[in-house]
């Protein structure tokens, strides 16, 4: 056999395999991108799944509050809180704080709206005045005992984040959930979080959130939850606050889902009576 008719088939067979080679980092490109793709879409998906567990069209609930410090300090709260969902990503909160002793109570009336603080007033107790919140304070000022507006947001079905990403798959709490990294929609109070879900039912366990700098500043344990029907209710959240070295537990109780409340309840009058006439429990609108 001629040199030419044996070199011939492997100078093309080696031109094939370059050509292939050369193609290979743009087909490598566009499968990471798919896959990433991919993975948005199933952390949006796992997300939407675990939040939308609570979400009612109204929801009411006397939560009982111990806020013990590092210190040994302590305070107990009653809370009355009442929620009404209009459209998909609209809620309207009220929650008033019933005096106790030397302390006066507080009330916030809030708007939420497509995951941003619409509006918010607060009762100042001692002169029974409302006072409405500047929009640039956001979720920072509004916060319960541990707890801010944020924070119950996935109480009532309605997530605060904004961007989602699956980072892993492990155990917490003797349960095994998929870790997400999120990023909040409103940065007044964290910018990013971790949100641990598990992975038989979708329903979270674990939220830590994290400030600009990346600190560690908040952790929601979510303690116990209680199917209702076709959702789901929290039962009991413990919130460790790292920047004031408290730990806050949150025991809901009477608690009632899509009971019909009148809008009135959502005004800055109703707000301002504060503590003595919010509704009393077991009382339906």
């Amino acid at each position: 056999m001629h040199y030419r008719q044996i070199y011939l088939p492997v100078i093309v067979l080696c031109s094939g395999l370059i050509w292939l080679s050369s193609c290979r980092p743009n087909n490598s490109a566009e499968n990471k991108n798919a896959q990433a793709e991919v993975a948005v879409q199933d952390a949006n998906a796992i997300v939407s799944e675990t939040i939308g567990h609570f979400k009612t069209q109204t929801y009411s609930s006397t939560v009982n509050i111990s806020k013990v410090y590092k210190s040994g300090l302590r305070y107990d709260d009653v809370l009355r809180i009442h929620s009404k969902l209009d459209g998909q990503d609209h809620v309207r909160v009220l929650m008033i704080v019933k005096p106790q002793a030397e302390r006066k109570g507080s009330g916030v009336l809030a708007e939420i709206r497509n995951r941003e603080l619409g509006s918010a007033h607060r009762l100042i107790p001692e002169s029974k005045r409302v006072v409405a919140m500047s929009p640039k304070q956001n979720y920072a000022n509004v916060v319960i005992g541990g707890l801010s507006l944020q924070d119950f947001q996935m109480v009532q079905g309605v997530s605060p984040f904004s961007e989602m990403r699956v980072v892993r798959r492990e155990e917490v709490n003797a349960k095994l959930c998929d870790e997400l990294e999120v990023v909040f929609s409103d940065q007044s109070q964290y910018q990013r979080g971790q949100l641990y879900t598990t992975v038989d039912g979708r329903l979270p366990v674990l939220l830590r959130a994290f400030n600009k700098e990346g600190v560690l500043i908040k952790e929601i344990t979510f303690d116990k939850l209680e199917q209702v029907g076709n959702a789901w209710v929290v039962k009991q959240l413990t919130a460790v606050e790292k920047s004031f070295d408290y730990t806050s537990t949150f025991n809901f109780e009477d608690i009632q889902l899509n009971t019909p409340i009148d809008d009135s309840i959502f005004t800055v009058e109703f707000l301002q009576k504060g503590w003595q006439d919010a509704p009393d429990k077991g009382r339906r609108f």
